[in-house]
């Protein structure tokens, strides 16, 4: 069985989702029913020009996990572990980091009793974050912001 899986059965993350759904259906003006959930188990959402954010849930403990990633093929030397490491000095909510050559933000929001309000508030935090990050981000590192690698894929 794999993770996806176990979690999809367990009741509380289901829970944790039904919130997660209606605070995206509420932010998009759509039904909770019509927001699309990954095969990871994880809602994409991006309302502003140059970051996605995926959310998602974890049951032990109670938590919902935000996530983008910020830049693709950077090239990894000292120097990016270094610029990461000053930024999250100053981030107070939420960590940058490089893995794979890919550079995300992370933040987990752990929760007694979620609410679809509490969602869309740390969503719109971690979306700006990642946003107002990601430029000043590309212009030292390199690489390519999410938003510039989606729109190479589609254009024709």
């Amino acid at each position: 069985m794999t993770q996806e899986t176990s979690k999809t059965k367990d009741p509380k993350w289901d829970e944790l989702m039904a919130v997660a759904k209606q605070a995206i259906a509420d932010q998009c003006d759509i039904t909770p029913d019509e927001v699309r959930v990954d095969e990871d188990g994880d809602i994409a959402y991006d309302q502003l020009e140059s970051a996605v954010v995926f959310l998602g849930a974890e049951t032990e403990p109670p938590a919902f996990i935000f996530k983008s990633l910020v830049l693709s093929e950077v090239e990894e030397k000292p120097l990016v572990h270094e610029i990461l490491n000053e930024l999250n000095k100053n981030v107070k909510l939420g960590t940058f980091f490089l893995m794979d050559g890919d550079v995300y933000f992370s933040y987990t929001l752990l929760v007694d009793n979620p609410t679809p309000e509490l969602v869309t508030s740390a969503l719109q935090i971690a979306l700006g974050i990642a946003d107002h990050y990601d430029d000043g981000l590309k212009s030292r590192l390199g690489g390519e912001r999410y938003i510039e690698e989606a729109e190479d894929e589609i254009e024709v």
